[in-house]
């Protein structure tokens, strides 16, 4: 996907710096804490976005309790501390679960598990480090700022050579550095040069997870409840009366989440609960401002909008590529006759959906929905064709079978292709959450032929049903006017004509095989059953071999004895 890669221009990201005031040194730690675990080494200071913060990869396993062992409640215990106390630092718990720290006095932030000496060693060099460098910059991060680190771990245990940071302004709704920052993977889904108003606006998405992921110490402002419920009628409102609606939600959900959001002013800070719903929500509601281009000239109006243009970068490009699309557009357009015109309306349909790769949740639950609907529609009729063609070719002669009757096989047989490549579609999208953007945003990317490659497999029950049908009314027609000359069983036009058929079937089920939401591991897992049975035949082989050899070995001797005797 083409990126920026315009710098941002500096004078607008100063805002932090003060020249005349003195930086703002973080104080130390406190003495119990510095005098045990102060390490010898500074650690390197990595800049990172809130998304890259690394809560839900890293998986701290607990070690289970030897069996056989007892476990005593004292008398009388009442009092059992939740959280535990380090220090100057605070532990929380996530409305998620997960636990996370705060140093109240600094407004520092980190997942690391600070009761361990290791973690809490590193995360005070981590300080030390930003200290240093706040200095050396002259910075003042005093006020309304948060810091938050984040530990990478090394090769070893003790070993921690980086720490990520990245610093909030709750004043400015946004994020950010003391060093320079690639912004390629935050601006990688939007395809324009991004402005200054527009990164500012990328950013504000990275705070609100920020907002999110640490929210227990928040009080959710009156200001920023009546700015989320207005988004949140508007888009309401939008779903209900626009059919080509840009939000997020449709209307119904809508609704729900605003019965939700109705009572965070009476639950307040407690728990935590009212801010992470508050920055989940306008993180979804401000990522969808950002791919919309909001508030620029050329903003998206319509889900159906496109916005960008469509470039090549040279002129070799652009013949290479009219060349490989011209062919692939003859052997498109070759398929959709074959397939009754069904690649080109799936095809068609999906790029609707699909607009400048953007993909929203609730046009695709209904495209879905339909597809769906129309592939059980033609399963169901598949199923009752393959009846009645079995009942119709039971009991007819092998050796000589007429027209109609070939007519018939042919029919049975588009009737069982439809009603595979139907079930095993519908299995396919069983497994895939349409609810999850980012999963069907991937399965679209990920598959051969891009979305007319994935219009052919979904054409193909309909396809297949319609050259049944066809193949069943010839049938008819030719028994009921008398066309029906007999044919040999043993005919090799009709054995050609068979093995096409059913080649052309087969063809079809790998390609919607290749669909599968999970396609590559298919593919994978077919590949390494193919190599287990190559590896099973060829050892049989050699036991038949060996096998052989001692056979003929024995017949010697026996001809050896009878020559003796």
């Amino acid at each position: 996907m083409p990126v920026s890669a315009s710098p941002i221009d500096s004078a607008h990201t100063s805002d932090y710096a003060n020249d005349d005031a003195a930086p703002v040194s973080l104080d130390s730690l406190s003495q119990s804490d510095s005098a045990t675990v102060v390490g010898p080494r500074e650690l390197t200071l990595v800049p990172i976005s809130p998304n890259e913060v690394k809560r839900y990869e890293t998986k701290q396993l607990i070690p289970k309790r030897p069996s056989g062992t007892s476990v005593y409640i004292p008398a009388l215990t009442r009092n059992w501390p939740r959280l535990e106390e380090c220090g100057d630092w605070t532990q929380y718990a996530h409305p998620e679960g997960a636990a996370y720290f705060m140093h109240g006095k600094k407004n520092i932030f980190t997942d690391a598990n600070l009761h361990d000496d290791r973690h809490l060693r590193a995360i005070i060099r981590a300080i030390e480090s930003l200290e240093s460098l706040l200095i050396s910059q002259n910075v003042d991060i005093s006020g309304d700022l948060e810091v938050v680190l984040d530990l990478t771990p090394g090769d070893s245990d003790e070993d921690f050579p980086e720490c990520g940071y990245y610093i909030a302004d709750n004043t400015k709704r946004s994020i950010f550095w003391l060093h320079e920052y690639d912004a390629e993977e935050l601006v990688d889904e939007f395809q324009a040069e991004s402005k200054l108003s527009q990164m500012g606006l990328r950013l504000e998405v990275e705070y609100w997870k920020h907002y999110e992921l640490f929210p227990c110490h928040r009080e959710v402002t009156s200001e920023i409840l009546q700015e989320l419920k207005g988004i949140m009628v508007y888009n309401g409102v939008d779903s209900l009366t626009a059919s080509d609606s840009t939000s997020s939600y449709n209307g119904r959900e809508i609704q729900e989440l605003m019965a939700m959001v109705q009572p965070l002013r009476e639950i307040g800070s407690r728990g935590g609960y009212s801010a992470q719903i508050v920055g989940r929500l306008m993180g979804t509601f401000t990522h969808t401002r950002f791919i919309n281009y909001y508030g620029q000239y050329g903003a998206r109006l319509s889900a159906t909008q496109s916005i960008f243009e469509d470039t090549t970068d040279s002129q070799d490009q652009l013949l290479s590529s009219k060349i490989l699309s011209r062919t692939r557009s003859v052997l498109f357009h070759i398929l959709s006759i074959m397939l009754f015109d069904g690649p080109r309306q799936h095809a068609a349909a999906l790029e609707e959906v699909w607009v400048d790769r953007i993909m929203r949740c609730t046009p695709w639950q209904k495209h879905i929905a339909k597809v769906q609907k129309e592939w059980k529609n033609v399963a169901a009729l598949s199923s009752i064709l393959l009846v009645i063609e079995a009942v119709l070719l039971h009991g007819r002669e092998e050796t000589a079978r007429s027209l109609a009757d070939e007519a018939l096989l042919f029919a049975a047989s588009f009737s069982t292709a439809s009603l595979i490549t139907a079930v095993l579609l519908l299995h396919q999208l069983r497994a895939l959450d349409e609810c999850n953007a980012e999963a069907v945003q991937q399965y679209l990317w990920t598959k051969p032929g891009g979305l007319r490659g994935l219009g052919v497999a979904y054409s193909l029950p309909y396809a297949f049903s319609a050259w049944a049908i066809t193949a069943f009314v010839a049938s008819m027609v030719c028994a009921s006017i008398d066309l029906n000359p007999e044919v040999p069983a043993d005919s090799v036009a009709v054995r050609v004509a068979a093995a096409v058929l059913w080649g052309c079937a087969l063809l079809a089920v790998i390609w919607v095989l290749l669909m599968s939401a999970r396609g590559s591991d298919a593919i994978g897992c077919v590949s390494a059953k193919l190599e287990d049975a190559g590896e099973w035949a060829r050892g049989a082989l050699q036991k038949v071999v060996l096998w052989r050899a001692a056979q003929q070995e024995g017949e010697k001797e026996e001809v050896l004895i009878k020559d003796l005797v």
